[in-house]
């Protein structure tokens, strides 16, 4: 989501978000992930939102950044999954800041559309990108 959009698009950020949780625990129920962690390991973690993990929307999130274009599923691995800093995923991508904000936007609108549309086998990307 870009710095200033709607906090209607919250919610496709929280199954993204959802997403790389899961993806980090190896993709299956009760992955342990950071749990493993001894207890001193885990009070030294910074804090973090608890973020819910659901088997099937998270595999709804996955089936859908599957049908993304390769530079927007870069964009979700690297935002979401290694949560890397916005100027690391621009050197990366070879773009600019503002460019990975917009890509962003753009990544959030078309993940919200196919999980509302699950039956879409690829998003019509003009149609997307106009409105």
């Amino acid at each position: 989501m870009a710095k200033g959009d709607d906090a209607q698009d919250a919610w496709v950020v929280a199954s993204l978000q959802s997403w790389a949780k899961w993806a980090k625990s190896g993709g299956v129920r009760n992955g342990y992930g950071e749990s493993c962690l001894t207890l001193e390991e885990i009070r030294a973690l910074p804090v973090r939102a608890y973020v819910p993990v659901f088997q099937e929307a998270c595999e709804r999130t996955h089936d859908a950044i599957r049908k993304l274009p390769g530079e927007l599923q870069q964009l979700a691995s690297a935002w979401y999954i290694r949560e890397w800093p916005k100027s690391m995923i621009a050197a990366e991508m070879r773009v600019s800041e503002s460019h990975v904000w917009r890509l962003h936007a753009t990544l959030t609108k078309i993940i919200g559309f196919l999980l509302k549309n699950p039956g879409v086998s690829t998003p019509p990307l003009r149609i997307l990108l106009k409105s």
